[in-house]
């Protein structure tokens, strides 16, 4: 097992971040497609590709909290090379079965799944391991960076390398062989356990829940409900509704390729953003989000093409400002030693977020005709969007003083 015990040499930095862009590459070369294999391939309904889709999310993070333990306990280098591996055996078993395995088809799903929601919080206790408590939210934007390169690579490579019914299967085999590669450089990410004694210990907001602030987890919960949503029905959208096998893919490529830069100079920035102020920006980033939904929605009918510009583009603000300094707010909230249970169990809340987001997502393409009625779900969820997050919003600035008296401005 790789660790502390490994003789092999430790990467560091470059190799967490590299391993992180191709695990990304692999989720997003199969995920935003799957609707399109599932009802294509599998010929599974629209409906009941969504359930398959929500059970799937929510079941692989419930998975996600022994994970966050098994990441406390062994590392998280060996983690990631472990949940590489397992997603390989899920991904080629799906390629080898027959399209009329359901039971099958729900069971890999579900291996899948829980691989990349466990992967993901071993990156994010990395992140935090390998940095000081300073330079977090810069951390956390670099690793957004290199998730990002994943969301330009995957769906391109999924879009243009063959068949819409067979590259999302076959791209994920390569893209976690090369994750697993380097992940045999990375080792167990644990720092002397005397630093991380030495290491100042947050002190949480007593107005909180588990040490993360209520209006937090609110705005946490319906950004990922929206998210989600656009995630699993825009390439489905592209696809069938517009005719365009290629278009899903550039939406989601052309959003990544924007966020590349704007992280960078977004975690330059939020670096000196105080903890107290951490929940406010990351509800903003929520609002820009809640606005890109009416913006997209209002133009759609009339110019496709451009609305799906600029939501790329306001998108991008939104992940900028919520993505790096919502993981330094988590990181900085949880107890040293127990990361992986803290990202676990926040993962659990994310999960709820994106099944609902699944389910909406194919309801909303089942029970609705044209592009006019989808804009008109798009705006209303916006609507709602803003409903929730501006009391968030309300509350997190009413709670500031309380929260973190000496600010790191």
């Amino acid at each position: 097992m790789l660790g502390r015990g490994s003789s092999l040499p430790d990467l560091g930095m470059p190799a967490i971040l590299a391993s992180r862009a191709f695990g990304a590459s692999a989720y997003y070369s199969l995920f935003p497609f799957l609707l399109v294999l599932l009802t294509g391939r599998f010929g599974l309904g629209l409906w009941g590709s969504g359930v398959v889709v929500a059970l799937m999310l929510l079941a692989s993070r419930l998975l996600a909290v022994p994970a966050g333990r098994l990441i406390d306990r062994h590392g998280a280098g060996p983690f990631i090379l472990g949940s590489n591996l397992a997603s390989m055996g899920a991904v080629l078993g799906l390629i080898l079965i027959p399209p009329d395995a359901t039971a099958a088809v729900i069971l890999l799903l579900l291996l899948r799944g829980a691989m990349a929601s466990g992967q993901g919080v071993a990156y994010q206790v990395l992140m935090h391991q390998r940095s000081d408590r300073g330079a977090l939210v810069r951390s956390y934007a670099n690793l957004g960076i290199a998730a990002n390169l994943g969301v330009i690579i995957g769906p391109l490579a999924a879009s243009y390398a063959g068949p819409i019914q067979v590259a999302p299967l076959l791209l994920p085999l390569l893209f976690h062989g090369l994750s697993a590669a380097l992940a045999l450089g990375i080792g167990g990410g644990r720092r002397p356990l005397a630093e991380q004694e030495a290491e100042p210990v947050h002190q949480a907001n007593p107005n909180a829940a588990g040490g993360l602030s209520r209006p937090f987890l609110i705005a946490y919960f319906v950004q990922w409900v929206l998210l989600q949503q656009i995630i699993l029905s825009l390439a489905y959208f592209c696809t069938r509704v517009m005719g365009n096998d290629n278009l899903g893919g550039v939406f989601f490529a052309l959003q990544g390729a924007l966020i590349i830069p704007t992280l960078y100079v977004a975690g330059r920035h939020l670096s000196r953003v105080g903890e107290d102020r951490r929940v406010s920006i990351f509800i903003l980033g929520c609002l820009v989000l809640a606005a890109s939904y009416l913006a997209f929605g209002a133009l759609a009918p009339a110019l496709p093409l451009y609305s799906i510009v600029l939501f790329a583009i306001l998108l991008t603000a939104a992940e900028a400002l919520s993505v790096p300094i919502g993981d330094a707010y988590i990181a900085s909230s949880g107890r040293t030693g127990a990361l992986g249970s803290t990202f676990s169990l926040v993962a659990l809340l994310q999960s709820a977020g994106m099944a609902a987001g699944s389910l909406l997502g194919a309801g909303l393409i089942a029970s609705l005709e044209g592009a006019g009625a989808l804009a008109w779900f798009w705006q209303t969820c916006g609507a709602v969007g803003l409903v929730f997050f501006i009391p968030a919003g309300i509350v997190a600035l009413r709670a500031r003083p309380a929260a973190a008296p000496a600010s790191l401005a």
